[in-house]
This record gives structure tokens, C-alpha cells and sequence, in this order.
């Protein structure tokens, strides 16, 4: 009885001895199986991270606020001209990004790169505030002048998109939704460019950059009424804005009055001389009224200021061939501005049909 219960014992205890055999047997592999998988986990996400190192790199997608802008047009005119290829307003071509004497490794500051845009070195401000922005995304002063940089430098879509963004920081901000606006004329969207000014106008119904910018989104959408009667509104906050006064002739130029535009380009050159583009639209619209004299000093004068003006000097060749040298002028320009001027003074804050105040005297 003895033996066999001492028997039993000892297969009891061999059997436990094999079960916990097995069992370490079995926690052995399952350990090694857990390694295997982490290896494999990690070569996995290895090879996925030089795959993606090794790729070339790929354009940014819009984001959703420069996405939902509408695409501009196929073709459009130079910035700062209108579609004939007169200048609106001063504008600073395209520049090659100058050859840097700055250390590339070294952070760039504000200050840098705004003072290569105040130097007129546009691509290089455009690649010292493109660093910037890196630094500082969410500085909507950094968007802002990287907008304005590309827009002086011809890079207008960029213009857009930093414009925008800036815009989207600080939607308040009265220069972005006016230069906005001005890219978006350039870009061919006269509605879109509209929407901005009117934003800007609402923000200070005193600026006059807002009402002339306001004036000519509405001309390039073509509503040229309500373009016409923002230059009054900006004229009578400041009768002598000479970019209102040229802006105004030029469109009433455009809409075949010339008689009428006469009037603010007149005082558009009396306020400043020196501008070649005041001169040269002045020409046009005193040559439609039919004051070829007048009309040829205009051109003369602009093509002296500008030499490079090749259409103000084709327009003074063409009227050469009219002119007897030596003509007299048929109207005094400096008197018409003079009238133009008091009439604005005496119109002001009227709403009005304000044709009466831009026309030249009669001649006999």
C-alpha cells in the first residue's frame, strides 16, 4: 500500500515537473515571437521613414481660404497698367533675386528683410520674408510684407496667398484688405478685389486709399457709375489726392468723355508736375476733346519726363504731322485745373452727378 502511494507521488511530481517544463518552453517562444515582431515593427517603420526621406519633395496643397479664391485669368495685363497698357499707379517691375551677402545659416530677422524691400530689392525682400514667415507663422506683419514685396515684384499669386494670410490672422488689418484688393485687380478679379476695398471703406469711412481702391475694383468689374461717383466721395474727403485725379480721367477716358476728364487730369498735373503718367493720360484726353496744341505740349512734356515713354512719344509724333510749330495753345490747362478744383470745394459731401464740375470751358 506504502509503495504504491510513494509510486503515485512520484509520477504526480514528474508529470508537474514536465507541465512546468513545457510551460517555460512555451513562454520561451512566445517571448521570442514578441521580438521577432518588434524587429519586424521597426524595420517597417525604417524602411517607411527613408522611402519618405528618399522622395523628391512635393508642392504644397492651398490652403482652404487661398483654395476657395477664384483662379485668375489665363492672360492680364501688366500690374500696375490698365488693359491698354497705361500706368494707374507707381509700380516696380519684376527684379532677379540679388545675389545674397547674407549668412544663410544665420536666422533673419524683420529688419532684414524689410530692409532690402525698402531698398527696392524685391526678390531678395520676397526670400528674406519667406525665412521669416518659417520663424514667425503666425506674425501677420511678416505676411504682409511678404505680400507686398512679391506684389512690387511681380509675384503675384504669391502676393495673394500671403496677403490672404495675413488677412486671416488679423482681419482688421485696413493696408492688407487695400492692397489685397490692388493685387486682385492686377490678377484680373475685379468683383473679388471689390469685396476687400468695400471691407477696407467699412473698417475707416475716411480713408481715401479705401475709396480709390474701392473706385477702381468697381471700374475693373465694370461698374463704372458707382466707380465714378467712389472718386467724388474720395475727392471730397481730399480734393487734391492726385491718384483719385488721375484715376477718375483715365476711366472717363476709357468710357469715351474725354471732355471730361480733362478736368482732374488738369489738376492732376498742376498738384505734380513731374509725373509723366499725369502728362501723358492729360494728352489723350485734351487730343479726344479735340485740343491738339494743348494735346502735343501734354505729350511733349511727358515724353521729356519719361524718355523710356514710348506711347506718349508715338503720341506726340502722330500729332506733329496736325500742328503747325509754333501753335498756340487752345486752352489754359493750369485754369481748368484751378476750376476744378473750386468745384470740388463747392460739391463736396453732395451726392451728385458731377460731370458739370470736370469739363473744360468751351472754345471758340
Amino acid at each position: 500500500m506504502n509503495s504504491r502511494t510513494t509510486g503515485g507521488d512520484r509520477s504526480e511530481r514528474v508529470l508537474r515537473w514536465i507541465a512546468a517544463a513545457l510551460a517555460i518552453m512555451i513562454f520561451v517562444l512566445a517571448a521570442a515571437c514578441r521580438e521577432d515582431d518588434a524587429l519586424a515593427r521597426r524595420g517597417d517603420i525604417s524602411a517607411e521613414a527613408m522611402t519618405v526621406a528618399a522622395a523628391p519633395a512635393l508642392p504644397q496643397a492651398p490652403s482652404a481660404h487661398t483654395a476657395s479664391l477664384p483662379p485668375p485669368p489665363a492672360t492680364s495685363p501688366p500690374p500696375g497698367t490698365t488693359p491698354t497698357g497705361t500706368a494707374l499707379y507707381e509700380y516696380a517691375p519684376a527684379m532677379p533675386p540679388a545675389a545674397t551677402t547674407w549668412d544663410e545659416a544665420a536666422p533673419v530677422t524683420y529688419g532684414h528683410a524689410e530692409s532690402a524691400y525698402r531698398a527696392g530689392r524685391y526678390g531678395e525682400a520676397v526670400d528674406l520674408f519667406i525665412r521669416h514667415v518659417e520663424r514667425a507663422p503666425t506674425n501677420p506683419w511678416g505676411h504682409y510684407m511678404l505680400g507686398l514685396a512679391a506684389w512690387k515684384g511681380g509675384y503675384l499669386e504669391l502676393a495673394e496667398a500671403h496677403l490672404v494670410e495675413s488677412l486671416m490672422i488679423d482681419p482688421d488689418h485696413l493696408k492688407g484688405r487695400i492692397n489685397l484688393a490692388r493685387v486682385l485687380i492686377d490678377l484680373g478679379q475685379g468683383a473679388a478685389a471689390a469685396e476687400h476695398a468695400a471691407l477696407a471703406e467699412s473698417l475707416d469711412p475716411e480713408s481715401v486709399a479705401a475709396k480709390r481702391t474701392l473706385a477702381r475694383s468697381l471700374a475693373a468689374a465694370g461698374d463704372h457709375h458707382e466707380a465714378l461717383a467712389k472718386y467724388d466721395e474720395a475727392l471730397w474727403l481730399d480734393p487734391e489726392d492726385t491718384w483719385s485725379l488721375n484715376n477718375m480721367g483715365y476711366l472717363l477716358i476709357q468710357r469715351g468723355e474725354a471732355a471730361e476728364a480733362v478736368g482732374p487730369l488738369a489738376l492732376a498735373v498742376h498738384l505734380d508736375s513731374a509725373n509723366a503718367t499725369f502728362r501723358n493720360n492729360l494728352g489723350s484726353a485734351l487730343e479726344g476733346a479735340g485740343y491738339r496744341v494743348a494735346a502735343l505740349e501734354a505729350y511733349g512734356a511727358a515724353a521729356a519726363l519719361d524718355p523710356g515713354h514710348a506711347r506718349a512719344e508715338m503720341s506726340a509724333g502722330r500729332l506733329r504731322a496736325f500742328v503747325d510749330e509754333g501753335a498756340v495753345s487752345e486752352v489754359d490747362t493750369d485754369a481748368i485745373a484751378q476750376r476744378f478744383l473750386s468745384d470740388l470745394a463747392v460739391c463736396g459731401g453732395e451726392p451728385a452727378d458731377s460731370a458739370a464740375h470736370r469739363e473744360p470751358p468751351d472754345v471758340d
